[in-house]
């Protein structure tokens, strides 16, 4: 079955939870032998109503080594997904975002994970932005107290910022993943702490696991 017709069969029977996993076999057909991917699909109720009134949709590229360097084109083709997906999506979207700095593979955001005490539902009711990354997706009524689309471009913050037929605004930082460096993370916090949580610090769990650190202001955003 192809990611399109996945997503088609969506709009017409509705399961709580889909998933899609692509992997090279190995040489006695055993699967993961090399790069996988995985596709998740699944409803929730964070208001406690039914029926479930929000759908999350998550793509997954598990690395040979927690460690290895993404190559460009690798990433660009992921974030040129999801902003063709988005621009077609004529939904409200209340988050989105493309990012290495996740250890999470449930949908979470760094500055969730990173954030004692931080539940991830508390800012859909807030209004606030769930985190930020080096894609990042907000919302049209987030990107109008931001000054809307066109401040957002001026504000030197992002290379491309998109608008979807939604309203939902597409926010990338750098061209190229690898360019998304401190300098860089700390321009987007600056655009968006205005609309992230307030009173709150990231504060890194476990600086020695695997994988990229988590690209954070550790400063609360009141103070931007």
């Amino acid at each position: 079955m192809t990611y399109d017709k996945f997503l088609k069969r969506l709009g017409t029977e509705i399961p709580e939870r889909a998933e899609l996993r692509f992997s090279r076999l190995g040489d006695f057909g055993t699967p993961n032998a090399g790069d996988c991917f995985n596709f998740f699909a699944h409803l929730e109720d964070p208001s406690g109503e039914e029926p479930p009134d929000l759908l999350r949709l998550i793509a997954h590229h598990p690395l040979k080594k927690p460690d290895a360097e993404i190559p460009d084109e690798t990433a660009n083709r992921w974030a040129d997904f999801a902003s063709t997906f988005l621009a077609e999506l004529n939904v409200p979207v209340l988050y989105g975002h493309v990012a290495n700095d996740v250890h999470d593979t449930q949908g979470g955001t760094a500055f969730e994970e990173e954030t004692p005490g931080l539940l991830e539902f508390s800012a859909f009711e807030s209004g606030r932005l769930r985190g930020y990354s080096w894609v990042t997706v907000i919302t049209a009524s987030q990107a109008r107290s931001l000054g809307g689309v066109a401040s957002l471009g001026s504000s030197r913050a992002f290379s491309t910022v998109s608008e979807t037929a939604s309203g939902a605004v597409v926010l990338r930082a750098t061209e190229r993943l690898c360019d998304y460096t401190d300098e860089a993370v700390e321009k987007v916090w600056t655009a968006l702490a205005p609309i992230l949580p307030h009173g709150v610090v990231p504060s890194p769990q476990d600086p020695l696991s695997d994988g990229p650190l988590p690209r954070l202001i550790l400063r609360d955003a009141a103070e931007a």
